[in-house]
């Protein structure tokens, strides 16, 4: 992108360097760099969607250079920012994606909750809206290497509200809150990837989880943490920050770094979405799997009253933990 919009702007790399300063936004550096050269023509969406799927199937950068180039001189400086801002993803527009769930359901007459479990189905609000358009929501489902969003943790101040929230069962169950990076892995007998919680594909950082999930044999869905990992015990999590951003394999790093994925869920077992079903059986299917390093499960406490919830943090900060996660 950078070196097609030198290419139709006709501005030097120093004067393009000092309008992204000046901006801090690739939107606003792109129109302000094509007012220098600005075409007269904007594509409509259907030249646009086009235009993504001829980036998408060129290979390598110069004919991905030249397909953009040729795209960005035709168009005006404020179509060409807009443009920019679609292909890095960082549109800045101010608008939430449960602000976007709510507009679904009003616009369709949808109920909000089918909106928001399809949304976490299939990670997708434009997807969600059109099958909110044509009254498929039903039609979401857990599918294979299409990461689930996460339903993440919600904080109480303490253990009494804590069995006030969750007890009503008689037990609830505590498990250790681990600092590293939240990570479903995907797994089929030829293929496993790893999804980080806003849905990347981090699969070539932390190729040994790949492998291990592999061989397990299985067409399974985990959830779980990993974790910079070692003698038993985590590291801190900037070790693990290290580890992040890895596009090829690296002979010696995983030697330095080792990590662990430690399973607290499983979403997806054998093809059948394990969802709808209660956790306790998820569970317990966790349970029978013959996990190998660096594959671990999470360790499962029970509590019976808010005093056995507080035992249990105290011995967890005494570990080095911070918290405990409830469930």
């Amino acid at each position: 992108m950078l070196r097609a919009l030198l290419i139709a702007s006709g501005i030097s790399e120093s004067e393009l360097r000092a309008i992204g300063r000046r901006h801090n936004d690739a939107g606003l550096t792109a129109a302000e760099a094509m007012r220098a050269k600005p075409g007269s023509r904007s594509l409509p969406l259907s030249e646009v969607g086009e235009l993504f799927a001829r980036l998408r199937e060129a290979r390598g950068p110069v004919l991905k250079t030249e397909i953009l180039t040729g795209v960005l001189k035709e168009m005006p400086a404020p179509p060409a920012g807009n443009l920019i801002r679609n292909l890095t993803g960082h549109l800045r527009i101010g608008l939430k994606e449960g602000l976007l769930e709510d507009a679904i359901a009003a616009a369709f007459e949808r109920e909000i909750v089918a909106v928001r479990e399809a949304h976490m189905l299939l990670g997708d609000i434009g997807q969600v809206a059109l099958l909110a358009r044509q009254n498929r929501l039903e039609d979401a489902e857990l599918t294979l290497f299409q990461p689930v969003r996460c339903m993440l943790a919600s904080p109480e101040p303490d253990s009494t509200a804590v069995w006030q929230r969750q007890g009503a069962a008689g037990t609830v169950w505590l498990e250790d809150k681990l600092d590293g990076i939240r990570a479903q892995v995907h797994c089929a007998l030829d293929r496993v990837e790893i999804f980080s919680r806003d849905l990347r594909r981090i699969t070539e950082s932390f190729p040994e989880i790949a492998l291990a999930a592999r061989n397990l044999g299985r067409t399974v869905v985990f959830d779980g943490e990993i974790l910079a990992w070692e003698a038993g015990r985590a590291l801190p999590f900037l070790e693990l920050q290290k580890r992040l951003g890895r596009r090829e394999p690296d002979l010696f790093l995983g030697g330095e770094i080792p990590v662990a994925y430690v399973i607290f869920d499983v979403l997806l077992f054998d093809e059948a979405s394990l969802l709808k079903r209660p956790l306790a059986e998820r569970r317990q299917l966790l349970v029978t799997l013959r996990l190998q390093e660096p594959l671990l499960r999470s360790k499962v406490e029970p509590a019976g009253n808010a005093a056995a919830i507080e035992k249990a943090f105290a011995a967890a900060r005494e570990r080095g933990n911070e918290g405990l996660l409830a469930k």
